[in-house]
């Protein structure tokens, strides 16, 4: 079971800790095929250090253990080559974006923001959507 909770009883639901684990699985599987190993590794032995709520959203902090071997050659924030990663749940009007941060080759950091509206205080459910990432050419 992954990651493991070290700050505590109270205040986080059960709902929050399954929501931040698929948002950081999610994201792993949308790397290209020689970083997935090496995260997924890393991220059994991730442990919560502190989860902090904004009120549009919240960063969760990670410890992962130094046995874990590092990525390289990835871009922060973690994303994948083609696809942003979204979290969307009753009482948004339009997904919330969710960014993986790495230090030293590391998971470090989930934040997770709203565009529009308050981060409710329950959720009940929640859905993971993938986007295709616009193009260079679409940007520019």
């Amino acid at each position: 079971m992954y990651p493991k909770i070290i700050n505590g009883p109270g205040g986080v639901s059960v709902i929050q800790e399954e929501m931040e684990r698929a948002i950081i699985l999610a994201t792993i599987n949308t790397l290209p095929e020689e970083s997935r190993e090496i995260l997924f590794k890393q991220f059994k032995s991730a442990e919560v250090v502190k989860r902090e709520f904004t009120g549009v959203g919240f960063y969760t902090d990670y410890k992962i253990s130094r046995e874990a071997e590092p990525v390289s050659g990835l871009e922060n924030p973690l994303s994948g080559l083609e696809k942003d990663v979204f979290i969307n749940f009753e009482g948004l009007d339009v997904p919330a974006m969710c960014f993986v941060w790495m230090e030293g080759g590391y998971i470090e950091c989930l934040e997770c923001k709203t565009f529009t509206e308050n981060w409710p205080e329950q959720i009940k459910d929640f859905q993971i959507i993938l986007k295709d990432r616009p193009s260079d050419a679409q940007t520019h």
